[in-house]
């Protein structure tokens, strides 16, 4: 077999902040071609990552036309490639009836993508719409795909993981807990018409932090990828396209991010009537002070005018911004956790911020957002803060 291409590069690196962007790749039918196809039969290329659907059979039926394919993704550094549907066989792998030709199959395509180096694939199975089963059969045959050699899976839109609306579903391995899961993928835009601009809309449209993906059938003509990314960085720079790979990579760190973020959560949760802590000025003015003894503030605490940004701060454990919790009622008042001389968390004295305010502190270093604004609103003619859903 060929050896693998390298990972496609991407023209603008994804950033690591999920909160603060969404990633997406394009997924392609690769088209036929020979392998004594020159080179300067090809029509110019694309500057955008691109990952091409191919049919691991070829290393078997057709080794001179797969080496010519990662010839060219080595030569253009943008091009990667991943198995078609569903893996090792153009089948629905859910509707296997019978267990041991599951086991064969999946073992089947593990093998294959090991040897081509092929880090992920498209699945097909029956739509939902036909079968409300099949979802359940599609999961129990994905989830065979945890811990191997197939680090990510790219699902149709008619047979998604729950939930339907976030992407990628996280699926574990039922008995090792430390194995990575496997990222499945839902796409943003299937098959639809060549239209750059309904393209770059459907992209820009994901929640931010999602990692999705367009499934479009190319031919050679690239030029709609290079068009979608144009419009992309007028108009949603905060949407990076990247290859198939960097996908993955960035699916696993979101999870390694998400685990974070929750046991923050947890620990907010947990703190209570602990030692006192010596929060410095710049770590207060950017929120990141806490301490036993408090919790998030409620909402009405920030119902006054100015308090916008404070309402929907999500603070330094994603829960909100901190108030003193009563002793009597263990519920939160509208008292600063952090005050100068403080029972629970206190401020230096002689300092910028010994007053609580950081009105005469320089603004602190700029540090990646953890967490995304709460769900809340802030009403700016009534200058109330509520519970909510945050806009877009």
């Amino acid at each position: 077999a060929p050896p693998p291409p390298p990972a496609a590069t991407a023209a603008a690196a994804a950033t690591a902040a999920a909160t603060t962007t969404a990633a997406a790749t394009f997924g392609a039918f690769a088209a036929a071609a020979s392998s004594a196809l020159p080179a300067s039969a090809l029509p110019p290329w694309t500057d955008t990552p691109l990952s091409w659907t191919l049919s691991n059979r070829l290393a078997q039926w057709g080794p001179a036309l797969l080496h010519w394919f990662y010839a060219q993704g080595r030569k253009t550094g943008l091009d990667s490639f991943l198995m078609g549907p569903s893996g090792y066989g153009y089948i629905f792998p859910g509707n296997m009836s019978r267990a041991a030709d599951r086991a064969w199959f999946s073992n089947a395509t593990i093998a294959a993508a090991t040897e081509l180096g092929m880090q992920g694939l498209v699945n097909w199975d029956v739509d939902r719409s036909l079968d409300p089963g099949s979802t359940q059969r599609t999961e129990a045959m994905l989830r065979r795909y945890v811990g191997t050699a197939v680090r990510g899976v790219f699902q149709l839109d008619s047979d998604p993981l729950p939930p339907r609306q976030e992407s990628p579903t996280f699926l574990h391995h039922t008995t090792d807990p430390h194995l990575p899961p496997l990222p499945v993928f839902k796409p943003s835009y299937q098959y639809g018409p060549p239209n750059a601009t309904a393209i770059a809309a459907a992209l820009a449209s994901q929640r931010l932090g999602s990692l999705t993906y367009a499934y479009l059938s190319l031919g050679y003509d690239t030029s709609l990828v290079d068009a979608v990314a144009a419009i992309l960085a007028r108009s949603a720079p905060h949407v990076k396209l990247v290859g198939y790979r960097e996908l993955i990579a960035l699916a696993q760190q979101k999870h390694t991010a998400d685990l974070m973020r929750q046991r923050l959560r947890d620990t907010a949760a947990e703190l209570r009537g602990c030692a006192r802590v010596h929060c410095n000025c710049e770590d207060f003015c950017r929120g990141a002070c806490f301490a036993c003894g408090c919790a998030a503030c409620t909402a009405a605490t920030w119902s006054f005018p100015g308090g916008a940004k404070p309402c929907t701060d999500p603070g330094p454990l994603g829960t909100g911004l901190l108030c003193v919790v009563d002793n009597i009622s263990g519920a939160p008042t509208s008292a600063a956790c952090c005050t100068p001389g403080g029972r629970h968390c206190t401020l230096p004295p002689d300092s910028c911020c010994e007053s609580g305010s950081c009105h005469t502190c320089p603004p602190p270093a700029a540090r990646p957002a953890l967490f995304q604004p709460l769900p809340r609103e802030f009403d700016e003619r009534t200058h109330t803060c509520t519970e909510g859903e945050a806009a877009g």
